[in-house]
């Protein structure tokens, strides 16, 4: 197999493991309407794709749907312990939301070792 059609496999690995990510993140609002996808994408690579070492790209696609949801969450602002005061000539205040730095750590931990597993199982692989 070339190497263009083993990273392709990779990448569908990758858009797998982001779909059913999605799909359980989003299990309560928008995931039951992603997973008839994430099925059909597990069951058409599953059925016509590779699975090893390919197989590590769904682990790669989970740290980068993280990373998609820090880098979102990026205007983070705590909200204060004392209760919110509006400053003067304003009219709301907006505070809360997720942190991102936790998103983002373990994005990009699953990121750099699904494809540094990918690297090491293809060079290993006889």
């Amino acid at each position: 197999m070339s190497e263009t059609a083993r990273w392709r496999w990779f990448a569908a690995w990758a858009a797998v493991g982001g779909l059913v990510a999605f799909t359980l993140l989003g299990a309560a609002t928008i995931g039951v309407f992603v997973l008839p996808f994430a099925g059909l994408a597990v069951v058409l690579v599953l059925w016509s794709g590779r699975l090893w070492p390919e197989l590590l790209g769904a682990v790669f696609g989970i740290g980068v749907l993280c990373l998609v949801v820090g880098a979102l969450h990026r205007d983070y602002a705590p909200c204060p312990d004392g209760g919110l005061v509006v400053p003067p000539g304003e009219t709301s205040v907006s505070c809360g939301g997720a942190d991102p730095v936790p998103w983002l750590i373990a994005g990009t931990l699953l990121s750099v070792a699904g494809a540094a597993a990918y690297l090491l199982a293809r060079r290993l692989r006889p």
